[in-house]
């Protein structure tokens, strides 16, 4: 319910109250109901699995999906979990509020690897490849060596500066790195 906050794979985002959901769920329970036909259980398994497959789409864990076939009825709101590890870092949505098919309410970010971008001159570019291998050091944690490997040479030089960015990957497991790092 916060930015900033740690989340773990799983972990409960937000309840939200769609008819469309609702009615996807409605199908796939009414899918499990028929398939206890035995004369109608090749047509129930296909539209069970076309249930499915759509609420998964809607952004449901199969775990879930698994859980609400199983129900008698759909609930009136469903949870959505968390499909990462990371941090939130933007949240754009509050109890109560209205949200329509394609909005971006959450954005969970895995910072256990992280880009680190530099500036290389363009006299020093003929010695930096993508897939180098680099050890980079940050002025919040002295003293520490974090390494990772370029994954792009920009094809543009700066006019004024006579640099080209160059754009490291670097492996942050223990995230002790930050956003924003000089």
């Amino acid at each position: 319910d916060t930015e900033g906050v740690w989340l773990t794979k799983g972990d409960p985002l937000f309840e939200l109250y769609s008819p469309e959901l609702q009615v996807a769920v409605e199908e796939l329970i009414g899918a499990r109901k028929m398939s206890e036909s035995p004369a109608a259980r090749a047509q129930a398994e296909v539209i069970f699995r076309s249930a499915a497959r759509k609420l998964e789409l809607y952004g449901l864990e199969s775990g879930q999906v698994s859980e609400l076939a199983r129900l008698d009825q759909a609930p009136r709101t469903v949870t959505f979990l968390s499909p990462a590890d990371g941090y939130l870092v933007m949240k754009s949505v509050f109890a109560g509020s209205a949200v329509a098919a394609g909005d971006m309410v959450m954005r969970i970010a895995d910072t256990s690897s992280m880009w680190m971008d530099t500036r290389v001159f363009e006299k020093d570019l003929a010695r930096v490849q993508v897939g180098q291998e680099v050890a980079a050091q940050v002025d919040g944690r002295q003293g520490e060596t974090f390494s990772g490997q370029v994954i792009l040479v920009h094809p543009r030089i700066d006019a004024t500066t006579r640099t080209a960015l160059v754009r490291m990957e670097i492996n942050n497991a223990e995230l002790t790195l930050r956003e924003g790092m000089f």
